[in-house]
């Protein structure tokens, strides 16, 4: 999906990618939880260059899946991640290589995932933001409410050209933000 920017009539600032991992069954594994499957992949690269023959490489591009792809866990067990883990990580058994795709693609730098509504934390996993989101309902299991909020911002620099930067925080349910 991408969003056209504010400055720059018709060029996309940024694109989401909503990649669907179903929820359970990966790769022909029924006991794992969901993932992205090889006809997704192939999508995702066809499109990718799709999108940078038509409009280039300075867009912004972020990932938005719902089970966290196994490199989530690499995030933390390196250290270096920040917020709070207090889930297990639900990611599926097999690791069907949508980072190596990411990585090969060079677009997409950060990813939101869900699923482990008790999971608040995020780091930089090979240059490439690996986030949860937040659990933001009443329904199921989670004991800390919020909703995680992302803003992109355009800058014209002197020759013209548009640079997009984003930022995210969390707005949790009694109105304090980190």
């Amino acid at each position: 999906f991408p969003i056209y920017s504010s400055k720059i009539e018709g060029q996309p600032a940024a694109n989401i990618w909503m990649f669907d991992t179903g929820s359970l069954g990966c790769a022909g594994i029924e006991d794992s939880w969901g993932c992205i499957e090889q006809p997704q992949l192939d999508w995702y690269d066809k499109e990718s260059l799709n999108i940078k023959k038509e409009f280039g490489e300075n867009i912004n591009h972020i990932a938005f899946i719902h089970i966290p792809i196994p490199e989530y866990v690499n995030v933390y067990d390196n250290g270096e991640f920040y917020g709070v883990k207090s889930d297990e990580i639900g990611c599926p058994h097999v690791n069907t290589g949508f980072f190596e795709h990411v990585k090969s693609n060079g677009d997409i730098t950060v990813m939101f995932a869900g699923h482990d509504h008790n999971n608040a934390y995020g780091g930089f996993y090979e240059d490439v933001e690996l986030v949860y989101g937040r659990k933001s309902g009443q329904g199921c299991y989670g004991r800390v409410l919020g909703s995680r909020v992302i803003k992109f911002k355009e800058e014209l620099d002197s020759e013209g050209k548009l640079n997009v930067t984003r930022d995210h925080y969390v707005i949790y349910a009694n109105g304090t933000i980190r």
